[in-house]
């Protein structure tokens, strides 16, 4: 894949964002996301730019995708998946942008114990992170970013009504800074909320590395999921370099009898 290619990717990362950003926190009532714009903003986006290797719209699943693509090669670029999750706090900035010029307050993220959000946002975005591994499987999903988008887009809602009132349920460390700065410098809020910038964001990439050791070192490797194509098409080769190997050292033992 060309620069070019990469520079529309990691553009359309930003509008990505930027448009789940608007649909979902700017139809936001109170501390609780409208489950019916959340669901359609991560489905028509998944569906549109072919999720989730085409639309990754979360630094976690960026993060989670990287390990995923360092496990497979032994030199991955790096700077590609540092550019998406910069453009994708940019993009989540421009909806804030937005918001404020339609005169909409920004969801307030005050978490009632750090330790507890910290637990929830690293928790909830495992799941997230999960989800879009697995969509990434060609045995299990045959390419279906339909499905991956409303999986996503419920994962979000659910995470948003069970853990909102702890931490605000934000499962995406673009989206918290587009939220916390976006407050601050656009709605005149506190300059002390963005300590909280730390939480919203070592959270999810935690629960992103969670969730690749679970696909992987774990579901992976005690055969619980299915291989991919590729790794099952090398052991039936092997296998069957094995077997030649068997019946020419019997066929020489025959002739020395």
């Amino acid at each position: 894949m060309g620069k070019q290619d990469y520079s529309r990717r990691a553009i359309g990362e930003g509008i990505a964002v930027m448009a789940i950003f608007i649909l979902t926190y700017g139809t936001a009532e109170g501390n609780i996301i409208n489950p019916l714009s959340a669901v359609s903003a991560y489905f028509i986006i998944f569906s549109f730019m072919q999720a989730p290797y085409g639309a990754q719209v979360n630094p976690a699943v960026t993060l989670s995708l990287f390990l995923m693509e360092k496990r497979k090669k032994d030199s991955v670029k790096y700077k590609k998946y540092i550019a998406f999750g910069l453009i994708q706090c940019i993009g989540a900035l421009f909806g804030a942008m937005i918001i404020n010029i339609l005169q909409i307050d920004l969801l307030k993220l005050t978490p009632n114990n750090i330790t507890s959000a910290f637990i929830c946002e690293a928790m909830f975005t495992a799941v997230i992170c999960f989800v879009c591994l697995v969509s990434c499987d060609r045995r299990l999903s045959a390419s279906t970013p339909h499905i991956a988008g409303l999986t996503v887009g419920c994962a979000a809602v659910l995470a948003s009504i069970t853990i909102g009132p702890v931490s605000g349920g934000i499962v995406n460390p673009a989206i918290a800074f587009g939220l916390l700065f976006g407050r601050t410098f656009f709605q005149g809020g506190p300059f002390g909320d963005l300590k909280l910038i730390w939480l919203y964001i070592l959270a999810p990439l935690l629960g992103a590395v969670l969730a690749y050791s679970i696909y992987f070192d774990i579901l992976r490797e005690e055969r619980i999921l299915m291989p991919p194509p590729e790794e099952e098409a090398e052991r039936g080769q092997k296998a069957r370099l094995d077997n030649q190997v068997g019946d020419n050292e019997e066929r020489l033992s025959l002739i020395h009898i």
